[in-house]
């Protein structure tokens, strides 16, 4: 059976909003970035504020809420983009079997978000032992990224000095990108090069 968390009203609509709108000023709380991907069904772009994480050089994206609208569309899709400030970067994505790295990387997860999703985890902590991560494990999906234009999007170097570790803010019901005057400056950007 899927799992899935869904937001209430303050969380999809104030919460997340306030924290992707910084997100796309270049303003991280606790490493967070704007996530897009393409709608399966729409094709349009949607966005939600995640925290990516960076973890024995590789960068992952979690899903705390379990299967939401953007793991469904990032499995249709194979990838997307984060976006912090004007610094937009694709990427392509690959979701993790259950096992002993997806363990690993919810521990490192938990341990540095666990006060912002935590409850999201049935009382699994970054603390927890691997057979109660593994316990859960199977409702948060976890995808490995990798960036096509070769430069992780990092957090600030203060926020990366005191652990790595990320995760997604708690999900909204994701809404279309309004393409902006920034938005077009950013594609240019990443078609010079």
């Amino acid at each position: 059976m899927t799992h899935y968390s869904k937001p209430n009203w303050f969380e999809a609509r104030v919460l997340s909003g306030s924290i992707a709108w910084l997100a796309r000023r270049g303003v991280s709380l606790f490493g967070s970035a704007e996530l897009s991907v393409r709608g399966r069904t729409s094709g349009e772009w949607r966005s939600v504020p995640v925290n990516p994480l960076p973890l024995d050089d590789a960068h992952y994206l979690v899903s705390a809420r379990g299967t939401t609208q953007w793991v469904r569309n990032m499995r249709a899709a194979g990838g997307g983009r984060l976006r912090k400030g004007r610094r937009v970067q694709p990427f392509t994505a690959i979701e993790l079997p259950e096992g002993a790295e997806k363990i690993h990387v919810l521990r490192t997860y938990l341990t540095r978000w666990g006060f912002e999703v935590g409850k999201f985890f049935d009382g699994a902590t970054g603390t927890s032992s691997d057979a109660e991560l593994a316990e859960i494990a199977a409702h948060h999906p976890v995808f490995t990224i990798s960036f096509t234009d070769g430069e992780p999007c990092t957090a600030h170097p203060r926020q990366q000095a005191s652990t790595a570790g990320a995760s997604d803010s708690p999900t909204h019901d994701e809404q279309p990108l309004a393409r902006t005057a920034t938005d077009d400056r950013a594609a240019m950007d990443l078609a010079r090069g």
